[in-house]
């Protein structure tokens, strides 16, 4: 007769400490055997997330390698990494004096308190091979197409969407994700995919324009959030090339990592921190 199933482990970085994915796939390439190119590429695309599926011995010996290299680091067993919430795609954001109104597929609106908002990650995604709603659209709903915008831009839409070409052909979409405090779904919103009437008498012709608009709202909405900072940076300087993501799967691990992250927060001598070199 078998015992139990032996526990596996996952090796998490933790917020406050860089991640340098060279030498964390040094690292993984030592100690898992594998070839350094196969190490680095899962340091990078698994975000915040070195290594998950170890046997206890082997995440123990990783963390004494990352620790030695400065790079501070949380051993978690690997059920922390199921039933976390999937995101939901949004149809339009409306900031309210201590509240989001979100519109979600199918209809409805769901109204997110401020302090309900932990963390959020904005970030630019290679074309995807489709851009369609999860759930179609009921008939009357507020959302309408984007897909016959008028070419009329202003200076700094302008600049946004040759910044855009020059990331890529075709350009990269833009997206941001609100994560939230107990275990609650985050919300994901895409430049393409947002109707901005919400914006009232500030919406203007073009969605580049509007989702900046949209960008500064949760700025001012949430400025001590965690990694708001992106934002601001991305605000001051229009260029997706800090924020772009070479694998849509890098931006979805970097999420499972902050959301890992968010549900420990409490837990005594832990906090999410300022983590702009993550």
């Amino acid at each position: 007769m078998s015992g139990p199933e032996e526990a596996r482990f996952t090796i998490l970085v933790k917020p406050e400490s860089p991640r340098p994915a060279p030498e964390i796939g040094r690292v993984l390439a030592a100690v898992l055997d594998l070839h350094i190119t196969d190490a680095t590429v899962r340091a990078r695309y698994c975000g915040g997330i070195v290594a998950s599926g170890l046997e206890r011995q082997a995440a123990e010996a990783i963390t004494v390698h990352l620790a030695a290299l400065g790079i501070a680091v949380r051993t978690v067993e690997d059920s922390a990494l199921e039933n976390l919430p999937r995101g939901r795609r949004i149809r339009s954001l409306e900031i309210l004096s201590d509240a989001l109104c979100a519109e979600i597929p199918g209809g409805g609106d769901l109204v997110v308190l401020r302090e309900e908002i932990l963390g959020i990650h904005f970030h630019a995604l290679p074309p995807l091979e489709e851009m369609v709603p999860e759930k179609p659209a009921p008939e009357g709903a507020r959302r309408k197409p984007n897909a016959s915008e008028p070419t009329t831009l202003s200076a700094r839409g302008q600049r946004l969407k040759e910044a855009l070409l020059a990331a890529g052909d075709p350009p990269p979409h833009l997206v941001v994700t609100l994560l939230r405090s107990g275990g609650a779904p985050a919300l994901r919103a895409f430049r393409e995919d947002l109707d901005y009437t919400s914006l009232g008498p500030r919406k203007l012709a073009h969605s580049l324009d509007n989702f900046l608009l949209v960008l500064e709202n949760l700025q001012a909405f949430l400025p001590g959030v965690w990694m708001a900072e992106r934002i601001g940076r991305f605000l001051e300087r229009l260029d997706p090339a800090e924020f772009l993501y070479f694998k849509r799967e890098e931006g979805q691990n970097f999420e499972r990592w902050m959301q890992l992250w968010i549900g420990i927060r409490e837990l005594p001598g832990e906090a999410l921190g300022p983590s702009s070199s993550v």
